[in-house]
């Protein structure tokens, strides 16, 4: 039986792309910050689901990554068309039940209050259990991009966090009910609304020098072409340190070592790294490809972007999105990435405009806003039936 002082949160992400994960963390971070009582399970569907699946779906999706970008901006597009997801929604749901058929047995042996996801896989299969009847929790969702794609779309969500003005409207289009949508940000470390003059995560993270300070990032699993982006400073000659993270590639970290003493500027390398919010509030800049968490961690940080190698797809719309307004510039030639970086330092009126639009645009304090009105809601819509210290 569930303990009546207990507040019992299941936040559900995939590790298809490490920005699920991120914000699935970052909420029961928050959740646990804001609430002493709560106990919020941050899980991945994907460990319930069979051996077969589990690895295909990483897998496939790496792979159409490195190998078949294009194909995988195809398939995006296609079903994006809210008539053929509709027409295939039967076919995808029916295959993703019969493959994470575990997931009914964590919430009977979790049982939670309400239920947090952070993936459109997850949220499908909970949407249809409240549909037929066999799920009667809170259903929330969090986007963790710019823009929703149709396969986010589900009737029996009780309500959608979202990270700008743009995604509302568009789910309202498709259908979701006004209040049922609240613009908050993408949810992001907490770290972010708290972090310390510069020069402080600057000495923690090495960077004693004045000169700018520029973070390369090619995402979690270090996919990417980031020694040719690298290369590309071997010799620049205008002072500045780069800070470069391959993330969990292991051969790329390598190789980024042995190439750090043939680049003029002075260069530190990192792996998969846990204090991202120092390093990026250490630096002036960041090259990155426009991931919705790297780029919301970017904007609370105040760094202007440099965009690189968009994922055809969501990708694309996040880098549309944040050139639409101000938010970053684009590189089009990996071999131009020196200049680039070197042109928008040298250029301090630009420069300083893309720093005041990362800030003005940012939700540093995303996770809180959205943990805070999830437990409102609940309290509001499903009755006070919440035992809990402490509060908002």
């Amino acid at each position: 039986m569930r303990s009546e002082k207990r507040f019992k949160v299941l936040i559900v992400y995939t590790t298809a792309g490490l920005g699920h994960q991120r914000s699935a963390e970052a909420l029961k971070q928050v959740f646990e910050r804001l609430y002493p009582d709560c106990d919020a399970n941050a899980v991945d569907v994907l460990d319930f689901a069979n051996v077969v699946f589990r690895k295909m779906y990483n897998r496939i999706y790496l792979e159409l990554i490195e190998e078949l970008p294009d194909l995988l901006g195809y398939i995006y597009k296609k079903y994006d068309d809210d008539l053929t997801a509709r027409n295939t929604a039967k076919i995808r749901l029916l295959f993703d039940k019969l493959n994470t058929i575990n997931l009914k047995n964590l919430i009977e042996e979790f049982d939670p209050h309400l239920i947090v996801c952070t993936h459109f896989l997850a949220l499908e299969i909970f949407s249809d259990m409240k549909a037929r009847g066999k799920l009667f929790l809170p259903l929330y969702c969090t986007l963790t991009d710019f823009y929703p794609h149709a396969f986010w779309v589900y009737s029996h969500v009780d309500k959608y966090y979202v990270a700008n003005e743009d995604s509302r409207r568009n789910l309202v289009r498709r259908g979701i009910e006004e209040d049922k949508i609240a613009v908050t940000g993408i949810p992001i470390n907490p770290a972010f609304a708290e972090l310390p003059p510069k020069e402080i995560s600057r000495k923690r993270v090495g960077l004693e020098g004045g000169n700018p300070s520029v973070l390369i990032l090619n995402g979690g699993f270090g996919v990417g072409k980031m020694e040719e982006i690298v290369k590309s400073f071997e010799r620049c000659d205008f002072p500045l340190e780069l800070v470069v993270v391959a993330g969990k590639n292991r051969e790329l970290k390598k190789n980024l070592d042995e190439m750090a003493p043939l680049i003029r500027p002075r260069m530190h390398v990192f792996g998969f790294v846990e204090n991202i919010h120092e390093l990026m509030n250490a630096c002036d800049l960041i090259v990155s490809k426009p991931g919705g968490l790297t780029s919301s961690e970017a904007m609370a940080a105040g760094l202007p972007m440099v965009l690189v190698d968009p994922i055809p797809g969501q990708e694309d719309r996040n880098c549309e999105y944040l050139l639409e307004h101000g938010l970053a510039a684009r590189l089009y030639d990996l071999k131009d990435a020196s200049d680039k970086v070197v042109s928008l330092l040298k250029t301090p009126g630009k420069f300083e405009f893309f720093r005041k639009q990362t800030r003005d645009e940012s939700f540093a304090d995303a996770s809180l806003r959205i943990a805070s009105d999830i437990f409102n809601d609940v309290q509001k819509k499903f009755g006070a039936f919440l035992a809990v210290s402490g509060g908002v």
